[in-house]
């Protein structure tokens, strides 16, 4: 029995056809079932969560006594969006290694590491140091004057 592998779907599907009834005979591949079945649910998904965070509004009280929404952008993390795609930060990790979803998943993780990036120069904070050497391969420079 030959076997044909659909990219679109990530499912193996028999060729030969059962008996009797004429529909395809079709086995998984080994393993848990894609979560995103295209590119472009993925990328709605990712532009989704991107939105979500510049979006973001918080409630200050002035002076006067009145509530106001003030735009508060929440950070672009890698974690945050997982949460948002609901499934972990390693499943997050695994589909950049598919080749359908590498450049999805490339282009949200370089826009998290250019938001945290930014964050340097205006709230430097030691998590945003920490999420740059952690996530995205940073390191400190480390020069010895042999003199």
């Amino acid at each position: 029995m030959k076997e044909e592998f659909n990219k679109d779907t990530c499912f193996y599907k028999d060729i030969e056809r059962r008996q009797g009834d004429g529909l395809e005979n079709t086995k998984r591949r080994p393993g848990r079932p894609m979560k995103f079945p295209s590119v472009e649910l993925l990328q709605e998904k990712i532009d989704e969560y991107f939105d979500m965070c510049d979006s973001h509004m918080k409630k200050i009280l002035t002076k006067g006594g009145l509530v106001v929404d003030v735009s508060d952008p929440l950070p672009y993390t890698l974690s945050g969006l997982a949460v948002h795609l609901k499934c972990n930060r390693d499943t997050l990790l695994e589909y950049s290694h598919k080749a359908a979803f590498s450049g999805a998943i490339k282009s949200a993780k370089q826009r998290c590491e250019a938001d945290s990036e930014q964050r340097l120069f205006t709230h430097f904070t030691p998590g945003v140091v920490f999420s740059l050497k952690n996530n995205y391969g940073w390191r400190d420079k480390i020069e010895i004057d042999a003199t």
